[in-house]
């Protein structure tokens, strides 16, 4: 499994419904654990499961069904063997397909984006006297909504630009003309109740209907956020840089989107890259252009004036979101290698030139094969290799066992039996990150409570600390052996919980620990005594260690 599905994709049982609804306060601060749950709630079934696999081939079929769209809009625009080329070409998207292999909600996002089109584009076709299509169309936007935080940009770009065009070229005229359609109303109203659920947890627990970079901007208009939630910006990686600093800078992320993906930060770019995509679809564009002919009639015409109204300020969000943000993730940009791939192709079948299609036929190949290999060495899961092969199995991987396995081998069984007891039970886990997110409870780590997306600020003070275990209403806090040392806040701050009554040791399994959280707890002749023990029983990380 990935580094961000074991994180928050595969453990929807004990962050997100932990016996007690989706609306329950579970004490988690990390931003991913406030994320639009939407994807989550649908395979919330799954997550009982022994198996993470499960979870991972709900996400193998909708990239089917990605890719089936994407032939779907080719349509519009080309014959069908035309599209199945399209359809090909983003089947080894590195950028798209990567997510298929995950537990993350990028897919199903993209999948919902490309139905708002698709509708959008039915409602054109059928010569707007269809409603129902513009009704499905706005209640597939209104769901990706729920589903990635993200897709209130990228979503927003290309449904309101397009809403914008129908309103004044059909809606308006038109207004009061047609009848309603019942159909259309069920479905948006649908929507607009699913997108109201899954806001609404998110507003219970901050008091912001959406987090990430958007608390910032949710604040300035009057909302509120709830301890112990910190007001995320918006990581503008410009800030400060003259204009021609800003557009060597920009020109050195387009440098990587098209051909090199290298760099600190390139990082999660380099696991959702385009493979040369882009580069190749700008070529092709350049030479349809310079055949370029002007075949659109009717409602051809419209198509594809639609077409150029959402892509090109699509395009422009884009390449604003390229040069501001400080970390760039490649799998943003999903929606756009369809819209582009679309674009371009669309552009060279116009030019009537059958050399200019056969030789981006031709190129694309070598593009595609190039791309597949890529595909198969990156995965999203920053490493090689797979789950060895087993030939005596119950039909599924079970990953709940491996993880206890794993945990045994590194000295945590006693633990993981006393955690195991009850799911509900919480902990704040100081370990390596993910891994100690493994037991079978709601665990969050000290990354989560530190990290960029948490309130480093909680643990400036041990009162502090003690204020938000009693707000999570924590059970337990485990301390990983070898992962802190004396000159680690985490190890001092341990140190003074114990010392102070407020953690007691319930057991070291071999050097791990795991104490009881006691938040009335005060400094006492037994409270010395654990904090003596801690200091011989505890396997502290060595002053030379990195880690």
């Amino acid at each position: 499994m990935d580094y961000d599905s074991l994180w928050y994709g595969v453990r929807s049982r004990y962050i997100l419904d932990n016996g007690h609804g989706i609306y329950e306060n579970l004490g988690t601060i990390g931003i991913v654990y406030t994320y639009s749950k939407g994807f989550e709630v649908l395979t919330l079934p799954l997550s009982q499961l022994p198996s993470y696999s499960f979870v991972t081939s709900i996400n193998l079929w909708l990239s089917m069904g990605v890719l089936f769209m994407g032939y779907k809009i080719g349509r519009f625009y080309m014959k069908r063997e035309q599209a199945v080329f399209l359809a090909a070409l983003l089947s080894g998207v590195p950028g798209i397909m990567n997510m298929a292999v995950t537990a993350k909600s990028d897919i199903i996002t993209l999948l919902v984006q490309e139905i708002m089109l698709y509708y959008l584009l039915c409602y054109i076709k059928a010569g707007q006297k269809s409603w129902r299509y513009l009704g499905y169309g706005t209640a597939a936007f209104l769901l990706s909504l729920t589903l990635k935080p993200t897709a209130l940009i990228f979503s927003t770009a290309v449904f309101g630009m397009g809403f914008l065009y129908l309103l004044g070229k059909f809606l308006l005229p038109r207004f009061g003309a047609e009848g309603g359609n019942t159909g259309g109303v069920a479905v948006v109203a649908g929507a607009l109740l699913a997108l109201g659920g899954i806001w609404a947890r998110t507003q219970v627990l901050t008091g912001l209907p959406l987090t990430s970079v958007f608390s910032s901007l949710l604040t300035r208009i009057g909302f509120h956020l709830k301890y112990p939630f910190m007001v995320n910006t918006i990581p503008n990686s410009g800030s400060g840089m003259s204009l021609k600093e800003r557009t060597v800078h920009l020109a050195n992320r387009l440098h990587g989107f098209f051909f090199c993906p290298v760099g600190e930060d390139m990082d999660h770019v380099i696991l959702a890259w385009g493979g040369f995509l882009l580069y190749f679809l700008l070529l092709l564009w350049i030479v349809s252009c310079f055949y370029g002919k002007n075949v659109d009639r009717g409602k051809k015409s419209q198509l594809s004036v639609f077409l150029k109204v959402i892509y090109i300020p699509f395009l422009v969000v884009n390449l604003v979101s390229l040069g501001m943000l400080t970390q760039v993730d490649g799998n943003y940009f999903m929606l756009f290698y369809v819209l582009t791939a679309v674009y371009v192709l669309k552009a060279a079948v116009e030019t009537g030139e059958k050399t200019v299609w056969r030789g981006g036929v031709g190129a694309g190949v070598w593009v595609l094969m190039f791309a597949v290999f890529f595909t198969a060495m990156t995965s999203w899961n920053w490493s090689l290799g797979f789950t060895p092969v087993s030939f005596h199995h119950k039909g599924y991987y079970n990953h709940q066992e491996a993880a206890r396995q794993d945990m045994v081998s590194k000295g945590n069984g006693e633990i993981w039996d006393i955690l195991a007891a009850d799911p509900e039970t919480r902990l704040i886990a100081i370990g390596d990150h993910p891994d100690v997110l493994a037991f079978p409870c709601n665990v969050q780590s000290y990354d989560d409570i530190t990290g960029v997306w948490g309130n480093v600020a909680l643990v400036k003070k041990m009162d502090y600390f003690v204020e938000f275990m009693d707000y999570a209403k924590s059970d337990y806090v485990y301390v990983q052996a070898g992962y802190t040392g004396e000159e680690n806040r985490s190890y001092t701050l341990v140190r003074d919980l114990i010392e102070w009554g407020k953690l007691v040791p319930v057991c070291y399994d071999n050097g791990n620990l795991l104490a009881a959280v006691e938040v009335n707890g005060d400094y006492s002749e037994k409270s010395a005594r654990a904090l003596t023990e801690f200091e011989q029983c505890y396997i502290k990380k060595k002053a030379n260690d990195n880690q």
